[in-house]
């Protein structure tokens, strides 16, 4: 049998502060946190009837997700829903920052491989450019994201992906990057300040974790801004 590579959207996402967290929790309970997090996250991400085949598939290895689907327009807003529901969650649960990329290319995926030029990319995004708790959207995947084609949510045309809501925001240095605040209920936007602050006073002697913090203390502020949220749910850094 012939393995054959084909065109893919892939993300991969990297857990900061590993060592740190190991120290917090056991083994055996951030391999639950993981569990949990991923279940309920991509749970969320296909209740979103897109149209089309979806077919994401996810594969952790110590404190890295490798989330992969076959190329078109439907996995990619589905791959893209699936990141911000899992950094939304694992951040609100449990302090938990994420930083990543999301790319498009060649690349192969069964139990056992997960291959190809896609994931040296997105390794290469994410550990080069991203830098930040952000996870980076490939340039190559931008056409995608903003192509405008009707899409179904829930049986009804989607107002998730729509010129200036479609899940993805561009930074300062004109990298665009996942909205996971996109996701945001109501009370999250509180909840969401509550840990940052915590996170901030907890680790306000460390200039390397605190410019990490500051920047998504940065775009909490902004995504309020943008939208007209209540000033009390700024942060003042």
């Amino acid at each position: 049998m012939t393995l054959q590579i084909s065109e893919h959207v892939v993300g991969y996402i990297d857990v900061l502060g590993y060592k740190q967290l190991l120290k917090e929790y056991s083994e055996e309970k951030f391999l639950n946190i993981m569990h949990e997090i991923l279940t309920h996250s991509m749970a969320q991400a296909r209740s979103f009837n897109l149209g089309g085949h979806i077919d994401i598939q996810t594969n952790v290895f110590s404190d890295n997700m490798v989330l992969s689907a076959p190329c078109s327009i439907p996995n990619v807003h589905m791959t893209i829903q699936a990141i911000q529901e899992i950094q939304s969650a694992i951040l609100l649960h449990y302090g938990i920052c994420l930083r990543g990329s999301i790319t498009r290319g060649n690349f192969y995926r069964n139990r056992n491989y997960v291959y190809g030029s896609a994931l040296i990319n997105a390794y290469k995004i994410e550990s080069e450019i991203a830098v930040y708790p952000r996870v980076v959207v490939g340039q190559e995947l931008i056409p995608d994201i903003m192509e405008q084609r009707p899409i179904l949510c829930n049986g009804t045309p989607s107002i998730v992906f729509i010129p200036g809501s479609t899940g993805i925001f561009q930074d300062n240095d004109g990298a665009y990057f996942i909205d996971y605040m996109n996701v945001f209920e109501d009370g999250d936007f509180l909840k969401h300040k509550s840990v940052l602050i915590s996170l901030i006073e907890k680790h306000s002697d460390d200039e390397n974790i605190m410019r990490k913090y500051r920047w998504i203390a940065n775009y909490h502020n902004r995504y309020c801004l943008i939208n007209s949220k209540d000033a009390d749910l700024l942060i003042t850094i």
